[in-house]
């Protein structure tokens, strides 16, 4: 499903520091969407234009940093990729253009957007955690032509009559706190196993949820909890992988159960020891189970 949507500049390298970009590095460029909105990403890896290209969506509340483990790991090993994280709208009010409902229509047009500006036809793999998870397999269903490969980590392919209670709770609680409150923790609790935490990554996430910005929460958060991908799984045909941390709650019994619901046309796998983000708490195993999968090393 697609969004018409003016045309576009090109993309340009972030400016120096100050107002709210300074939460990136130096390395991190945007590119402006249809409506006005700036997203942020990193393009890596192999210097050649026609190399595969593997790109990852953040969880809510994160960033692109949240995969900065597994770039760096697949760098390494596979230097014949490139790389591309990218934020997804909302984490920053400079993201949100002048939409005012942002969807997941929205947000997958967005991944379109960045694709076709960055002069990439399609993707080798879409990776996608939490929410970014949701999104990954949205975005498969409504262009299926763009990508070989999709795995989802983490994540349930709907909400429940419940989501839009916590929706208005959790908005609530963050105007009265603010992110910095003792919301980073509670959800930094589910993303870690009790052995990760307060290491260098739980410290690192903490930081990414204090960060986000309130109004960038309130514009986008209606997507995070209301949405249902059950009907577009049959859409989707790509060779897929669902992917969780085996003490994530429910989600490995809930995950495992997917592959059935899409025909068998797709696998599920645990990561040991981890939870939530295993892409920040055991990335060694993450970046196994997924080169594993995609059979990296064979030619692209």
């Amino acid at each position: 499903m697609a969004i018409s949507f003016h045309q576009n500049p090109s993309p340009r390298a972030r400016p120096q520091p100050g107002g709210t970009s300074d939460k990136y590095s130096e390395t991190i460029d945007e590119i402006v969407p249809y409506d006005g909105g700036i997203l942020h990403y990193r393009l890596e890896g192999c210097a050649d234009a026609g190399s595969p290209v593997l790109l990852f969506s953040n969880a809510f509340l994160t960033n692109l940093h949240i995969w900065d483990s597994t770039v760096s790991l697949l760098k390494a090993r596979h230097p014949e990729y490139r790389f591309l994280p990218y934020d997804t709208r909302g984490y920053l009010p400079s993201s949100l253009g002048t939409t005012h409902s942002i969807t997941l229509d929205v947000l997958t047009t967005d991944i379109s957007n960045l694709l076709s500006r960055l002069s990439i036809p399609h993707v080798h793999t879409l990776i996608g955690s939490k929410f970014g998870g949701v999104l990954a397999l949205a975005f498969a269903s409504r262009y299926p032509s763009c990508l070989e490969n999709l795995i989802v980590c983490g994540c349930e392919i709907s909400t429940t009559p419940k989501s839009e209670k916590t929706c208005d709770e959790t908005l609530r609680y963050v105007r009265t706190w603010g992110m910095n409150g003792v919301l980073k923790d509670k959800c930094v609790a589910l993303w870690f196993t009790a052995d990760a935490r307060e290491g260098k990554e739980w410290k690192c996430v903490r930081d990414m949820v204090a960060g986000m910005d309130y109004e960038g929460l309130e514009g986008t958060i209606g997507a995070q909890y209301a949405f249902d991908e059950r009907g577009n799984l049959g859409k989707i045909r790509c060779p897929t992988l669902f992917v969780s941390g085996s003490e994530d709650g429910i989600l490995p019994e809930t995950m495992s159960m997917y592959p059935e619901m899409m025909g068998g046309a797709a696998e599920y796998r645990g990561i040991g020891r981890a939870s939530g983000l295993p892409m920040m708490e055991r990335p060694d195993a993450f970046v196994e189970v997924i080169s594993d999968f995609l059979r990296l090393g064979d030619d692209p």
